[in-house]
């Protein structure tokens, strides 16, 4: 009489440290990857459906519109800490002159400290600039992403399992599973940028609840 085995993903924390999971001890291998291909099936569905330029031009615009939140502020704090500059700069004057109460050694350190964070917006500030201003390589960073993705897209069904688990590895970061099968996904980076609108809802797969989770992954 013969039996047939079952291959199983051994959950680590069940086994070596139980009261740290409250879910499984194993999952059978083959419903957990094709419960896992099919979500990959969907997200590249999702993000092909929607036109190249549409989703390069919103990425663009959400990034370039950060950008400038960053630059407003990091131009906000360089005008204080210039004024900042300025102040101490005229203290210093005085107690050269022996006009001021303070101690010289003290004014001298706040003094550097004060323009050491001036320089430092500075620098920021400038970075920025040339992020906004250089929109040609932003532009081209994108459809570079955008480009791989569909390749990965057309590759992913005929490939063999392990370019899957390349692609995989490429576009989610992080999956989690509890009991019943309820599974919990962290996408990377470049998923969350074009697929962040069309960031998919929690659904059922073959009676199992999926929770997919939009994250910034590196």
């Amino acid at each position: 009489m013969s039996s047939m085995l079952r291959a199983r993903y051994v959950c680590y924390n069940k086994t070596r440290h139980p009261g740290k999971c409250n879910g499984q001890t194993g999952y059978t291998v083959k419903k957990l990857d094709d419960i896992i291909e099919n979500i990959a099936h969907k997200l590249f569905e999702q993000i092909t459906d929607v036109p190249k330029d549409t989703l390069v031009e919103e990425q663009y615009n959400s990034v370039i519109g950060e950008y400038k939140k960053q630059l407003s502020a990091a131009q906000s704090a360089l005008s204080n800490q210039t004024k900042e500059v300025n102040e101490y700069e005229a203290e210093v004057l005085k107690v050269i002159r022996g006009e001021s109460s303070f101690d010289a050694d003290l004014i001298t350190k706040l003094h550097n400290e004060a323009r050491e964070k001036a320089s430092n917006s500075e620098n920021e500030v400038q970075e920025l600039k040339a992020k906004i201003y250089d929109n040609k390589v932003l532009m081209e960073s994108f459809s570079k992403q955008y480009d791989d993705l569909v390749t990965w897209a057309d590759m992913f069904s005929e490939c063999d399992i392990e370019t899957k688990k390349m692609i995989l590895s490429r576009i989610m970061s992080d999956v989690r599973v509890s009991r019943y099968y309820e599974i919990e996904i962290t996408f990377t980076m470049e998923i969350e940028q074009f697929g962040g609108a069309t960031q998919p809802e929690p659904f059922l797969e073959n009676g199992v609840k999926i929770l997919p989770r939009m994250a910034c992954a590196g």
